[in-house]
């Protein structure tokens, strides 16, 4: 192999193209090499337009424009799995599927199906059309099976697992935290993973002969993991590696490919993370470890990649699909050897030099690229002086009302459980003007270095739904936007967000709404209670080892049992779509399907780290947890659920004493390290004028060092201490609330005596737990 350091691989950046708005992944392919080697590569849009471009003299032209006799959205586009098929590409277009060679359509399906298509892949005269949550499988045309998951599908390839398969079998990477392969329609194997999974491809590079006996997938999760599979239809699963995530927002894998970019004869892992990079990993020949050889931030989600060769023969180069419809090549092709206007970046983010020289002949070959962008240019102008002429005269008329047209918002949020923190990630395909964020819950607004924008803060008025009232006003082009903030267990609600688009030339501005909702164990997140397949065993219908799990869930799993558990029994008249519909209220991630008979859960909380389980079946329910909060919370939700559908429900709850210690436990840490910063921020002036007065001091404690060193760190954490000494102030009081109401008593009157005593300086956690005690 040849020795590369780490991000030494160098692509230059290539603008290529620009189409209208891309909301869907997988909407990008590349056509094999046609007449005089020329390459083509064709893209879906959001206006259900299938544009297919053509390189001619590094420049690419359009092939042919198919405008779809639906204006809504292609979802998916795929090419045949046989290279030798590959005329005619595939797209995806809500419950259809439609062939276009050559700029006609070739082929329409329309399938009786309630879901659109989202996902596409062909193999000879097979179809693989992967909805929200049904997976189909069509044959020459006609209906050949179908498989409903538990949750949704993020991502789908094909590949055969033996050859003695009627046809390839199909891998589906879904939000429940698992890959299921499926062989026509039947499930072979499940594979359990960490982390939701949100992709999966062929570790395999297009057109390489697939001799292996058994077969390599690569997988990608949303905390931002990712690693390689070993599957055989009959052997089962075996984990290869996995490389970590950091479990942050904007860190989930959410497009894979296989392809030899560094060109030493073994495939290389190229990735796309939710928040715009595209990265390469170099994998050794053995598959048992990778490192990192490329990164570029793209600056906008990253809807898919493609590898390949697109300009120069002989030189590698990934071709990225971005939301807003952009185009970009990262080529192996030095420089200096391409001659081009385009903007280019290098692995290491860095610009490349402007005042490079470029030779006489580079200058006669990019000479007519000049001239046709320059007419190009001038063109686009005319047109655009054209339309507002014509918006400026109908805008006069008094029966015309100026509308704009709608723009396609992308909102996540995200559980940062490392934080205890939800980021809220907002992306439009133009230029944001502002965003206005309501809710009827109680936020803690935390501060975010990315956002760039300047932050208002309204107080709600008094007879207002609203609690939290905010406005971010954004001053430099940014069409991304990312807003953290912590929740407060027990509150149910909303938050809607109102985005606003930068528009010019008089153009009317539109605000387009989202809504999120709040749920009362928001700070819950699942934790993987079947380990993720081993590295040293094999998984076959879902069964692993422990080496699978990650490290922080092999903790939460060890030692479990012996948790001071407080349980609630329900028992009622009830059936397990009702039971399941309670708890779905009440948590977030719950899969809309479980199983028929019953079904488990686990979770953990991300800020105190107490433990939830629930067990669940016909006319009864379990939930334990060594948080009394968090059992109070979920039985007056099913309370009050079972209430409105007027069903008869017996609850029982069993107290354990001993919880109440463990969560002071937990929660007494983060009251110390408030102490602390208390007392580091009275000494920051006094460690300041002693250091002016001695310029050396070896004699300085190590704690006073720090506090000298970290001063400005220490005056910005003191900023928000009050906010953070407040929200866990609140974690507290409701769980002294709770666990005396759970005793038959009420001790609301004394909430301030324990307030008083979480402000004093002389807190110690016996006291705590004496203050706890009293009745």
């Amino acid at each position: 192999r040849n020795s590369f350091k780490a991000m030494d691989l160098d692509l230059s950046r290539l603008d290529l193209a620009q189409v209208g708005s891309v909301s869907h992944r997988g909407t990008l392919e590349l056509f094999p090499p046609g007449k005089k080697r020329r390459q083509k590569f064709v893209v879906g849009d959001d206006n259900g337009v299938i544009t297919c471009f053509e390189m001619k003299r590094e420049d690419p032209q359009e092939a042919f424009r198919f405008a779809t006799e639906s204006s809504s959205a292609i979802r998916a586009l795929a090419l045949n799995e046989n290279v030798g098929k590959r005329d005619r590409v595939f797209a995806a277009q809500d419950q259809s599927v439609l062939a276009v060679k050559k700029g006609r359509q070739a082929f329409r399906l329309d399938a009786p199906l309630a879901e659109p298509i989202h996902h596409l892949a062909i193999d000879e005269l097979m179809i693989y059309a992967g909805c929200e949550f049904i997976y189909n499988l069509y044959r020459d045309g006609q209906d050949a099976g179908f498989y409903m998951c538990h949750d949704r599908v993020n991502s789908m390839a094909v590949q055969r697992l033996s050859p003695r398969s009627p046809s390839a079998e199909c891998a589906l990477a879904c939000q429940d935290r698992c890959i299921r392969i499926m062989s026509g329609q039947e499930k072979i194997l499940e594979v359990p993973t960490s982390a939701p999974a949100t992709a999966v491809a062929r570790f395999l590079s297009d057109g390489r002969p697939d001799t292996a006996p058994r077969k390599r997938l690569l997988y990608g999760l949303g905390s931002g993991s990712w690693g390689t599979l070993e599957v055989g239809k009959e052997e089962g699963a075996r984990k290869m590696f996995e490389v970590d995530g950091t479990g942050a927002a904007g860190d989930a894998v959410v497009v894979l490919r296989a392809h030899d970019v560094t060109q030493d004869g073994v495939d290389d892992a190229v990735l796309a993370r939710s928040d715009g990079r595209v990265q390469v990993y170099s994998v050794d020949a053995e598959a048992s470890s990778a490192r990192p050889v490329f990164e570029h931030d793209v600056g906008e989600s990253v809807q898919d990649l493609r590898c390949g060769v697109v300009n120069t023969p002989g030189f590698q180069e990934l071709v990225a699909l971005t939301f807003s419809g952009k185009i970009i090549s990262f080529s192996s092709e030095p420089n200096g050897d391409r001659p081009d206007l385009m903007s280019r970046g290098r692995g290491s983010g860095a610009a490349v030099d402007e005042d490079a020289s470029q030779s006489a002949v580079d200058q006669l070959k990019a000479a007519p690229r000049v001239k046709a962008l320059t007419r190009e240019l001038e063109e686009l102008k005319k047109q655009v002086a054209r339309e507002r002429d014509r918006f400026a005269k109908q805008s006069q008329a008094e029966d015309f009302v100026p509308t704009a047209q709608k723009f396609t918002v992308h909102s996540s949020m995200t559980l940062e459980p490392e934080a205890a923190a939800y980021s809220l990630d907002v992306e439009i395909p133009l230029p944001l003007d502002l965003i206005t964020l309501t809710s009827n819950v109680h936020l803690d607004l935390l501060d975010t270095e990315t956002s760039g924008a300047l932050v208002s803060i309204t107080p709600p008025e008094a007879h207002s739904s609203h609690v939290v009232l905010v406005t971010y006003r954004f001053q430099e082009p940014t069409n991304r936007a990312q807003i953290r903030y912590r929740t407060n267990e027990g509150e149910t609600g909303q938050i809607t967000l109102g985005v606003v688009a930068k528009t010019t030339g008089g153009m009317p501005k539109m605000c387009q709404v989202v809504k999120h909702d709040i749920k009362p164990l928001s700070l819950h997140h699942r934790v993987q209670t079947t380990p993720p397949a081993s590295k040293e065993g094999d998984t076959k219908s879902g069964e692993a080892e422990d080496e699978g799990l990650q490290p922080k869930e092999r903790q939460q799993e060890q030692g479990v049992e012996e948790l001071p558990w407080n349980i609630l029994e329900l028992r009622g008249n009830f059936s397990i779509s009702m039971v399941h519909d309670w708890i779905s209220a009440a948590l977030p991630e719950v899969p809309p399907r479980m199983g028929d008979d019953s079904f488990e859960l686990t979770y953990a909380s991300a800020y105190t780290g107490s433990q939830l389980r629930i067990s669940c079946a016909e006319g009864r329910a379990t939930i334990r947890s060594d948080s009394i909060s968090t059992v109070v919370i979920i039985r007056d939700l099913v309370e009050a659920k079972a209430d409105e559908l007027r069903v008869d429900l017996n609850d029982e709850c069993h107290v354990n004493d001993l919880s109440v210690g463990t969560m002071l436990g937990r929660l007494d840490p983060k009251l110390q390290s408030q102490m602390q910063l208390a007392r580091r921020m009275s000494m920051v002036e006094a460690v300041k004028e002693l250091a002016m007065q001695e310029q050396a001091s070896p004699w300085m404690d190590p704690e006073y060092k720090y506090i000298l060193e970290h001063a400005d760190q220490i005056r910005e954490e003191w900023k928000s201490r009050p906010r953070a000494l407040h929200y866990i102030s609140g974690v507290l009081t409701d769980l002294y609330v709770d666990w005396h109401k759970c005793r038959g008593r009420d001790m609301r009157h004394c909430i301030p005596q324990l307030q008083e005593y979480l402000a004093r300086p002389d807190y110690t956690l016996q006291g705590l737990h004496q203050n706890f005690m009293v009745v």
